[in-house]
């Protein structure tokens, strides 16, 4: 029973610039065991706002911006900027990022702007932004490269601090862009970037073949941990949660006594340092992790206190009244991604649901396979990883909505509850909205919290700016090199 988990989901990537000579500058390798694409967008591109390496909201496009008293307008104003090619960056381009958000059901976005009534672009250098609610993790959510500034061309240039330099041999190279409008103080001339799997890439570091090492939250944290660089590892509690999906259309899902037999018996408070050797990795209850600055509410059950062993007698109590026991047990497959860390983690719950008289057989699939399947709701229990944005628990609670997800969850109250979010009347407010939503999902059984994954690194110690944050934000404009690092040669 067992294997994988979707935590590819928070891919850090890069671009970099392979083997150079003395004359190349500062040049970081990078090996990236998750996908590069977002980390190449996020250092090519750049939107309002931006995040730097701490995690904190700067400016980007927008050099300044002001917020209304009442909360509910920002104005940002705009610098001058160009794109790589010269083609000077419009008022109207930044609007139109944020709308195709707004309106495009397909953006990866949607549904988190709905608090954003208008946006307009009264001026040349001016955008104003119109809101039902305060919104203050709005202006970290506009730092996201899926709301850069683009413009209408197929191939867009970059605008961001680096721009694409060469792509060969399996090695992605990016340069410092020389109209970025802070291009002076980029410290790294370019950097390149490798995708392996994390296996090699943690080798490949211990031989000093790479200043970096990015494993988000996939797979190899162990090996990491064991291995001759474990000096150099980073770990950083992530704005996610490892959850089971339920499939509630048909079968034994269908019943609520038994989905709750299944998170009654999970032992969530061994689980994060099992799998990830750290205390970090805490329980989840529902859906959202802790550690949330603008969610404190975050859902516990009144049933988490209580003792492993009466737990499980109530699960088997529960399964008994929903018909499963000696005579008649349950049997469920649970569908993963094909990797270490999903196989570890199906294998540790399916340990605890034998306890109570449920096999667990897992359901091994190809990462991008699985991805598909999800969307399709081709599973009755599917191991996954869900990651916010921001510091909101918004983009956690979306996909549960009547007709936003395949797997049979509707429950009214919620969605009710979501609307009614957008024309609160503070930040608190809001957030209590999305607690009572949370909580009716969770004692629903839609889905099954498990623990706030890890996010992991290496990183070498000529590597100068890298700063731990639960944003996972760690932009290559903000890295550097000590001068003993330069090993380029």
């Amino acid at each position: 029973m067992t294997r994988a988990i979707p935590v590819l989901l928070l891919a850090l990537a890069l671009p970099l610039a392979g083997c150079g000579n003395g004359n190349d500058g500062r040049a970081l390798r990078v090996d990236s065991s998750v996908d590069p694409t977002p980390l190449v967008a996020q250092s090519t591109r750049l939107g309002l706002t931006a995040l730097d390496g701490e995690g904190q909201v700067v400016p980007g496009l927008a050099q300044s911006w002001r917020v209304s008293d009442d909360g509910l307008s920002i104005v940002f104003r705009l610098r001058r900027a160009s794109f790589a090619n010269g083609m000077p960056v419009t008022a109207a381009q930044a609007v139109a990022a944020v709308q195709a958000a707004r309106t495009r059901r397909a953006h990866p976005f949607f549904g988190l702007l709905a608090g954003v009534t208008a946006i307009s672009a009264p001026l040349d250098d001016v955008i104003e932004m119109r809101l039902t609610t305060p919104q203050p993790e709005l202006l970290a959510l506009l730092a996201a490269p899926e709301l850069a500034v683009l413009p209408p061309a197929r191939n867009p240039p970059a605008l961001g601090p680096f721009m694409p330099a060469g792509d060969e041999a399996g090695v992605i190279t990016l340069g410092r862009n020389p109209r970025f409008h802070a291009t002076a103080d980029v410290p790294l001339d370019r950097v390149t970037l490798r995708r392996l799997d994390a296996t090699a890439a943690i080798a490949g570091f211990a031989r000093g073949e790479s200043d970096l090492v990015l494993g988000g939250l996939g797979p190899g944290i162990n090996d990491a941990r064991t291995s001759p660089a474990a000096a150099g590892l980073r770990l950083e509690p992530a704005r996610a949660t490892a959850m089971l999906l339920v499939n509630m259309t048909g079968g034994p899902l269908k019943d609520l006594r038994v989905r709750r037999a299944l998170s009654l018996a999970i032992d969530r408070q061994t689980l994060g340092s099992a799998l990830f050797g750290s205390a970090a990795a805490r329980p989840v209850y529902g859906l959202a992790p802790e550690g949330l600055a603008s969610f404190p509410e975050t859902f516990v059950p009144d049933w988490a206190g209580a003792p492993l062993v009466a737990r499980q007698e109530d699960a088997r109590r529960l399964l008994s009244e929903a018909g499963f026991g000696a005579e008649r047990p349950l049997a469920l497959t649970v569908a993963i991604p094909d990797d270490a860390l999903s196989r570890a983690m199906a294998a540790r719950i399916g340990n605890d649901l034998a306890a109570i008289g449920v096999t667990l057989s897992a359901d091994i699939r190809d990462p991008a396979f699985h991805a598909s399947t999800l969307a399709r709701g081709g599973y009755a229990l599917a191991l996954t990883v869900r990651e916010a944005p921001t510091d909101s628990p918004l983009a956690l609670l979306l996909p549960l909505r009547c007709g936003a997800n395949p797997a049979g969850v509707c429950l009214k109250e919620a969605d009710r509850l979501l609307a009614q979010s957008w024309r609160a009347a503070s930040l608190s407010a809001r957030a209590g909205h999305y607690a009572q939503a949370e909580r009716l999902w969770a004692e629903d059984g839609a889905v099954i919290g498990l623990v706030t994954p890890l996010r992991w690194a290496l990183v070498s110690p000529r590597v100068a700016g890298w700063v731990d944050n639960a944003a996972g934000a760690h932009p290559l404009a903000k890295l550097d090199l000590l001068p003993e690092g330069r090993l380029f040669k």
